[in-house]
Order: structure tokens, then C-alpha cells, then sequence
């Protein structure tokens, strides 16, 4: 799993990503709630599905959200590559796209 903060993402709260491993759910990214600039990815969070911005979690206002949204619209294909272990982590940093 990595973490990543705004300068990467262009969300204000650290974004968490991770590759599918044994995982049971679509592809998404979870995003950090409280605190909303933690590295510890078992603080408080909520998950937005790559295929649909379906949110699952804990609350997230609504500008956060739609920042996560434009991070997933410009970065789809480095985020299912890298859930679906195609890409390592420096990959993945490199292929990210500017807010």
C-alpha cells in the first residue's frame, strides 16, 4: 500500500492505495478521514470505487469526494494496473498525473 498526499494527488487528505492481494472488493482508494492527513492507513477512512466513485466508509465532504473523483479520472489506468500487481509502487508514483 502507498501513501500519497496532495502534492501528488491534488486531494487534501492522504489518499491510500493498495493492490488487490485477497481482497473481495472492487478496486478503489481510500481515502483518509481523521486525522485527514495521517500516513496510518487504520485511522479513520472512507473507500471510493475506481469503476463508479461509490463511497463506502466514513462520511467525506463533499469537495474532498469530488477531488478524489478527478484524482481517479486522470489516473484510472496507473490505478488498475497497479491493483492488479502490474506495476510496482515507483511505477505507479511516475505514471500519476499533475492536478
Amino acid at each position: 500500500m502507498v501513501s500519497l498526499r496532495k502534492n501528488l494527488t491534488g486531494v487534501e487528505n492522504t489518499i491510500f492505495i493498495s493492490t488487490k492481494g485477497y481482497a473481495r472488493h472492487a478496486a478503489r482508494i481510500k481515502i483518509a478521514i481523521d486525522p485527514p492527513d495521517t500516513l496510518s492507513a487504520t485511522s479513520k477512512s472512507t473507500s471510493m470505487a475506481i469503476a463508479d466513485y461509490r463511497i463506502m466508509g466514513e462520511y467525506v465532504e463533499p469537495r474532498i469526494a469530488e477531488q478524489a473523483k478527478q484524482f481517479i479520472e486522470r489516473n484510472r489506468e496507473a490505478l488498475l494496473s497497479y491493483w492488479n500487481c502490474e506495476i510496482d509502487t515507483a511505477e505507479l508514483i511516475k505514471r500519476l498525473k499533475s492536478p
